[in-house]
C-alpha cells in the first residue's frame, strides 16, 4: 500500500508539470533552441569550412603550390621523352651490331661472287720467288705411285724460299695432309683452285682472307710424301672440270727477269 501511494504522488506530480498547457511564448522560442548534439554537429561543419576556406586561400596566396602539379606533369612527360629515346638508342644499338657482324659476311660473300664472274688469266707469275723459266721442268701427268698422275708442276728451290700466290683470291684452306704436308689452297677467279703443296711452313695468313696476287703464302720445303726429295713447291691448278697443266700459263714476273739477265 505505502509503494502505491508514493506511485500515485509520482504521478500526480509528473502530471502538474508536464500536463500544463505552455504558454506560446515559450513554444515559438524552445521551437528556435536547437539541441546539444545539433549545435555540436554545426560546430563541427563550421569548423571543416573554416579549414576548407584556410587551404584555398592558402593555395591561391602561394603559386608554389600549384606549381606542384605542373612540375609533377612536366616530369612524367620528361621521363616519357627519356624513355622513347632510350627506346629509339636501343634499336639503333642492336642495328649497328647486326652491321658489324653482317658487313664482313657480305662483303666478303660479294668478293666471293666477283671473283668466280670473273675470266681466268691465262698468264700466271712463276709462284717461287727467284725462278727463271728456263728453271721450270714440265711434270705434268708424269707417273706417280699407286697408278696416278702427276697433277701439276714441280718448282725445285732453296729452302725456305718464298711462295707467293699466282691470283688474287681467297684463302680457302690451309692444310697439313699425308700427300701435300704444309698446304695452301687459293680460290681464284672463275672458280679455279690453286694448290700450293709441301711447303716448309704457311705464312702469316688466315682462312677467308682475301688475298691479292703476290700475296705471301708460305715458303719451300719437303713436307709430306715428298721428305726424300730436294725442297720444292708443287703447285696445282683445278678447276671445276677438273686439273689443268700449270706449265703453259707461268711466265716469270718483271723482276725475276731483270734478276735473271
Amino acid at each position: 500500500m505505502r509503494f502505491v501511494a508514493r506511485f500515485l504522488v509520482h504521478i500526480r506530480s509528473f502530471a502538474s508539470v508536464y500536463g500544463r498547457k505552455p504558454d506560446s511564448r515559450s513554444i515559438s522560442a524552445s521551437s528556435q533552441l536547437p539541441t546539444r548534439h545539433a549545435l555540436q554537429r554545426y560546430k563541427h561543419h563550421d569548423r571543416c569550412n573554416a579549414c576548407l576556406q584556410n587551404q584555398l586561400q592558402r593555395i591561391n596566396s602561394n603559386p608554389c603550390i600549384g606549381s606542384d602539379a605542373d612540375s609533377l606533369e612536366l616530369s612524367a612527360r620528361l621521363f616519357s621523352m627519356v624513355q622513347q629515346v632510350l627506346r629509339h638508342l636501343y634499336l639503333v644499338a642492336i642495328i649497328n651490331v647486326l652491321i658489324v657482324l653482317i658487313k664482313p659476311m657480305m662483303e666478303a660473300a660479294a668478293f666471293r661472287v666477283d671473283l668466280l664472274s670473273q675470266v681466268p688469266a691465262e698468264v700466271l707469275p712463276i709462284p717461287v720467288d727467284h725462278i727463271p723459266i728456263l728453271a721450270l721442268r714440265n711434270s705434268w701427268h708424269a707417273p706417280r705411285d699407286t697408278n696416278r698422275r702427276h697433277e701439276g708442276i714441280d718448282i725445285f728451290a732453296k729452302r725456305g724460299t718464298p711462295v707467293r700466290s699466282t691470283t688474287r683470291g681467297v684463302v680457302s684452306r690451309i692444310a697439313k695432309s699425308k700427300l701435300g704436308g704444309n698446304v695452301v689452297w687459293v680460290l681464284g677467279p672463275g672458280g679455279q683452285r690453286h694448290y700450293y703443296a709441301h711447303l716448309q711452313q704457311a705464312a702469316n695468313i688466315r682462312t677467308g682472307q682475301r688475298i691479292d696476287a703476290g700475296t705471301l703464302l708460305g715458303f719451300v720445303g719437303n713436307t709430306g710424301n715428298a721428305k726424300h726429295t730436294s725442297p720444292h713447291l708443287h703447285y696445282g691448278i683445278y678447276t671445276p672440270t677438273g686439273a689443268v697443266n700449270p706449265f703453259p700459263l707461268l711466265r716469270p714476273k718483271s723482276s725475276d727477269e731483270h734478276d735473271s739477265q
